[in-house]
């Protein structure tokens, strides 16, 4: 029986409209496109991005790498990117929602996520749904993270949580196998059809035994 439901954050809880923000800096598609790969994937900068996720260097080293590295068109966007993570993030009301729904049913909920810093304590420490979470593990406090078997399993250890009891919810596919090869159930969630029918079967799991939900005490 399913007794904890993990939620990843990004594009599952949240999602991001920098994108759409990035044109007032005079930024064309193609600039945008090419931003974008820069600050999240680029090996010329050493995929700085993943070790900021990871909390292995800070914002301020962040940015110098950007910096160095980035054409000068793009340094204002990048720099307002940074510094400015409470404007272009927004909530998902459908899946936020389906998990508050969760918790009133009785389940225990989890979060799991690769996120940094700064961006976790804007987009997730002040999130509405943020007082319903049992427990969160987030790879820049760990210094690791998702795919890694081993961040699953923190996890369900710090918690002293059954795999065979665990749902995880994430929109990439090597996240869910990561999970997959943990013990722990998934469904990605990476198309909007996805996402419903994903909340269509976090609503259609019987609540578990000994729940609120069913009048007894809460685990």
């Amino acid at each position: 029986m399913i007794r904890n439901i993990i939620f990843d954050v990004g594009y599952v809880l949240v999602t991001y409209t920098w994108r759409d923000l990035f044109p007032r800096f005079g930024l064309g598609s193609a600039q945008i496109d090419d931003l974008a790969a820069r600050i999240f994937d680029s090996a010329a900068t050493g995929h700085a991005w993943a070790d900021y996720d990871d909390g292995n260097i800070t914002l301020e080293e962040l940015e110098q790498t950007y910096e160095r590295e980035f054409p000068a068109e793009y340094l204002e966007a990048v720099r307002w990117f940074l510094h400015s993570p409470d404007e272009w993030f927004e909530y998902l009301p459908d899946m936020c929602g389906a998990l508050e729904e969760m918790k009133q049913r009785g389940f225990n909920i989890y979060l799991l996520s690769n996120y940094p810093k700064e961006c976790w304590e804007s987009h997730v420490l002040r999130a509405p749904f943020y007082p319903l979470v049992s427990g969160a593990v987030v790879s820049c406090e760990e210094h690791f993270g998702k795919p890694d078997r081993r961040f699953y399993e923190t996890l369900l250890a710090r918690f002293g949580l059954d795999a065979e009891e665990c749902l995880f919810l994430d929109d990439r596919a090597d996240n869910t196998a990561g999970a997959e090869e943990a013990g722990i159930r998934s469904l990605t969630i990476d198309t909007p059809a996805r996402r419903q029918e994903a909340i269509a079967y976090l609503k259609s799991l019987p609540a578990p035994q000994g729940s609120v939900a069913e009048g007894g005490a809460a685990r």
